[in-house]
């Protein structure tokens, strides 16, 4: 719960800071907060900045999160584009 606390007031000083952003989802993850984790994974996947090695994890990340959720379409679709990298 700390972590998503000094995330968000990160955020306010930097917004949209993909590390930042990518951190607070892992947080909520971690929290079981895997609805809210997931929107924030799938918002940094859709960034058109990001480095390939961003894709992989954000990719990865959002992909496991779906699994969790048993969204097995959207996880595989995920899951596959972090393995293109």
């Amino acid at each position: 719960a700390e972590a998503v606390t000094l995330a968000d007031e990160c955020l306010v000083k930097a917004m949209n800071a993909r590390n930042i952003l990518f951190m607070k989802s892992m947080a909520l993850y971690k929290l079981n907060k895997v609805k809210e984790s997931v929107l924030i994974a799938e918002q940094l996947v859709k960034d058109a900045n990001i480095s390939p090695l961003e894709s992989v994890m954000y990719n990865l990340a959002a992909g496991i999160m779906q699994a969790n959720l048993k969204q097995y379409p959207k996880a595989a679709v995920y899951l596959e584009a972090a393995r293109k990298g």
